[in-house]
């Protein structure tokens, strides 16, 4: 009989994978990240979707939290930002490309390599989802 992973599982694998970035991020390649969101509420996302849209800012996702759902909002994704120097990077710098290319070599997926409908890069340099 196959094994059924159920969502517990999944997660757990996850936050296994997690846990080997920060420990390549940190004790490997010498950088220091800090965690900005891990869950999101379907909420939070709907909110998210609407800037750059109905709400003032820049679009941020494509994905709208009801006819798709984020990766955030099944505990699969995690996005952080680079420190350095007690400075938070938020532009892309060489060392997310690094983390980008570990990430990949575990199986997950790098928002560095999302593209826009126009096929611009969303620059989402700091997430890491499954």
């Amino acid at each position: 009989m196959p094994s059924v992973i159920n969502s517990t599982q999944l997660r757990i694998r996850f936050f296994l994978k997690i846990a080997t970035l920060l420990f390549y991020a940190k004790f490997i390649k010498g950088i220091d990240l800090m965690p900005i969101c891990f869950h999101r509420p379907r909420e939070d996302q709907i909110k998210r979707y609407a800037q750059g849209r109905t709400e003032p800012g820049d679009i941020v996702t494509y994905i709208d939290g009801i006819n798709k759902t984020s990766k955030h909002e099944k505990w699969r994704a995690f996005d952080f930002v680079i420190v350095i120097n007690g400075e938070l990077i938020w532009v892309h710098i060489p060392q997310h490309d690094r983390l980008g290319a570990f990430w990949k070599k575990l199986g997950g997926k790098w928002g560095g390599d999302f593209l826009k409908p126009d096929g611009k890069s969303m620059g989402d340099y700091g997430h890491f989802e499954d």
